[in-house]
């Protein structure tokens, strides 16, 4: 399937160009506004999902910087008359091109990645595992900003798990890595946690459980000595292997 805009499997770059203005206050001024359209047509081109209503009109006056704020305003009535917008909507959009409002920055995948990595420095092999969790999710969800994605979304994407036919242990990973994104996006936005108590509800059946008591009893018998371990934990571990070397000698004596 061809890019609308150009790329190909061959070329993937294309040089986006717009006047920036005839200062250097006005090319900074127009530069926000530019970055919001072109990643609107990378993330077309890339086939990536669509902004829900709610995130364009958040957008609306970045994207249409040189539109006469009147027919804007005509168009919003008449979106609203059609039942395409609802009264807030159309307010809110009406709002933002007056300027009565401020737009809201738009929370993207990565910032929520970014916000929970400054929490918690996970590991890179973690932080990877949270990007391929994320991207999943939002490409089943097909929407922009995991502001977007509801508790009806997150139940629905663990029931798909589920039916790909994944170990329950596998989804039980998969929804707790998203239930760390949102209880990070909660704390910093005050937004509902969609995931909250999702991964418990993925119950394993007896068979998984003994497979995972298995798994967690090798990996233990792996583990090394931790100055963790007690006096008497030491003292033993040490004393046999002394105690046959010594019994040895005497006997070869």
């Amino acid at each position: 399937m061809g890019s609308p805009y150009g790329f190909d499997e061959r070329d993937r770059q294309i040089i986006f160009k717009e006047l920036g203005g005839k200062t250097l206050h006005e090319a900074r001024a127009r530069q926000k506004a530019s970055l919001q359209r072109t990643d609107a047509l990378i993330a077309q081109a890339r086939g990536q999902a669509a902004l829900t209503t709610d995130e364009l009109l958040e957008v609306l006056p970045g994207l249409t910087p040189h539109a006469e704020k009147g027919d804007m305003a005509v168009g919003l009535e008449m979106l609203r008359v059609q039942d395409l917008l609802t009264s807030e909507q159309a307010k809110r959009g009406f709002d933002l091109l007056q300027g009565i409002e401020k737009s809201e920055s738009l929370l993207m995948p990565e910032d929520l990645l970014e916000l929970r990595r400054q929490q918690k420095e996970p590991a890179s092999r973690t932080y990877v595992q949270w990007v391929k969790a994320l991207e999943a999710f939002m490409d089943f969800c097909q929407v922009a900003s995991p502001l977007s994605c509801t508790r009806e979304m997150a139940e629905a994407y663990k029931q798909k798990l589920l039916a790909r036919g994944l170990s329950k242990n596998t989804v039980k990973v998969q929804l707790a890595y998203l239930s760390g994104l949102w209880t990070s996006l909660s704390e910093a936005r005050g937004v509902a946690h969609i995931f909250k108590g999702l991964p418990a509800l993925v119950r394993l059946t007896p068979g998984e459980v003994a497979r995972r008591t298995r798994r967690s009893r090798h990996t233990d018998n792996q583990r090394p000595l931790h100055a963790s371990h007690s006096s008497d934990e030491l003292i033993k571990a040490f004393t046999l292997p002394c105690f046959l070397v010594k019994r040895n000698i005497v006997l070869m004596n």
